[in-house]
Formats: structure tokens, sequence, C-alpha cells
């Protein structure tokens, strides 16, 4: 990677706050994230307030190091101090004064991603001054979304007998596989294994958003690699589990 350089000096020359400093400051030329540049740095602002609606600096930094563990801190103030200062031009975030705390005025998206893989481009969806700008929005965004879910739907109708096979498989093999990175988000109520959570997640398939059906398949193949050479559960018909109930102490 080429070396950066921020006011004459290598980047990794300054510390994380003058690195933002700088690079939230008008003028300031940005790096190009090409045609959906204001939909990838409107989303990294909101990701980096969260639920909150005031930030510091670092908070942001450190959250932006958090997503990209490979990044320097450095770098990663750069981008966060790049999209801040996106975000002050289009009114989504303002600076509060004698401080490196930064407020959050627009909890929305203002921006989406529009367009097929080849011609994928921002566009505003809020937030227009001119009433005729934001009716040619609408309609475009309102065919956006009619092509978002069909995508969704395609996404679906490929990786959801997957997810149902791997789900067999893995509950046949070992069913207190306990749901781990990505599959953590279906334990429920202290059932935190994949054989309490089967069905919940057969449930879920039909309402997944976009590139959830691919990213729960690769964590379910990848929880399979780890359980597929395992001897089978033994599971007791009921007629043995009736017998052995005398047996109990």
């Amino acid at each position: 990677m080429a070396m950066i350089f921020l006011a004459g000096k290598p980047l990794h020359a300054h510390d994380v706050l003058t690195v933002l400093d700088f690079a939230s400051r008008r003028g300031h030329d940005r790096y190009d994230l090409g045609a959906c540049a204001d939909a990838i740095r409107n989303r990294e602002i909101l990701a980096g307030f969260g639920d909150r609606r005031e930030r510091t600096s670092s908070e942001l930094i450190a959250h932006m190091s958090e997503q990209h563990p490979d990044w320097s801190e450095q770098f990663c103030a750069l981008r966060v101090g790049e999209s801040l200062g996106w975000a002050l031009e289009h009114g989504i975030v303002e600076r509060v004064l004698g401080g490196q705390i930064w407020r959050l005025l627009e909890t929305e998206r203002q921006f989406e991603i529009i367009g097929g893989h080849r011609n994928e481009r921002s566009l505003r969806v809020r937030g227009h001054v001119d009433e005729g700008e934001a009716l040619v929005a609408a309609k475009l965004w309102k065919g956006g979304l009619g092509r978002r879910e069909r995508a969704r739907l395609r996404e679906i109708a490929e990786f959801g007998p997957q997810i149902k096979v791997l789900l067999d498989a893995i509950v046949d093999r070992a069913p207190e596989t306990k749901l781990s990175g990505r599959l953590e988000k279906f334990a429920i109520a202290g059932f935190d294994d994949v054989g309490s959570c089967q069905q919940l997640i057969l449930d879920c398939i039909d309402a997944m958003e976009a590139n959830e059906p691919y990213t729960t398949t690769m964590a379910l193949k990848n929880t399979w690699a780890t359980v597929r050479h395992m001897p089978k559960s033994t599971i007791l018909a009921p007629a043995d589990i009736t017998a052995l109930e005398g047996f109990a102490i």
C-alpha cells in the first residue's frame, strides 16, 4: 500500500485525534469510495453512533477499529474523519463546540444504494429540498426496493434448502452444539444450541434480509465442519424412555 500523507506528514506520524480533525475539515481531499460513496459513508456514520445521538471522536474511532482490526488506528481515524466531514456537508451530523463531540442529526439513512451489480450507485432518498428531485428520487427508490426484494427472494430460494439440510445434519450428529458467531442471534430464552433452536431458524428463513441466507449457510457449514466427524448422538425412542423410567433413583 502506498504511504498516505496528511498535512505534509506521513499518516502514522499524527495522533489519531489530529488525523480525524484534519480529515473532517472542509476542503480535505477524501478517498474515492466510488459511485456508492454517499451510501457507504451514511451507513458507517449511523453504525458508529449506534443507539446514541452523541459520540466522542475517540468512540467513533474505536468502533471503526473494532470493525476493521486489520486497519491501523490512524487509518481508522482517517476513514471516520472523512465520513464525518461528508456528513457535516449533508446536514447529517454537527460538531458540538468546545470538544471532540459529534451530534447525530439524521437518524435515518439519507442515502441508499440502487441499481444492479454493474451500475450500483448512491441515491438520496430523504432530506431533499427540491420537490421535483424528491419525486424523481422516490420513483427510483421504489424501483430499487422492488429489485432488492426480488434479489432477496432469489437468495432465499437458493440457500433456504441448504440451511435445512445443514441443520438436519448437525442435529443428527451433535444437537447440543452451541450456536456461535453469526448464529448466536437465533438463541432465545436460554436455548442456545442447534437442536433446541432448529425450528426457530427454519421459521426465520422467509423473513431473512439480503445476504442473511448466505451468511447463515456459511456459518452452518463451518459448524458442520467441526462436528461431522463426531459419533452420532444417541437419541432414545419414546418406548425406551418409558422403560428406563422404572430405573430412576
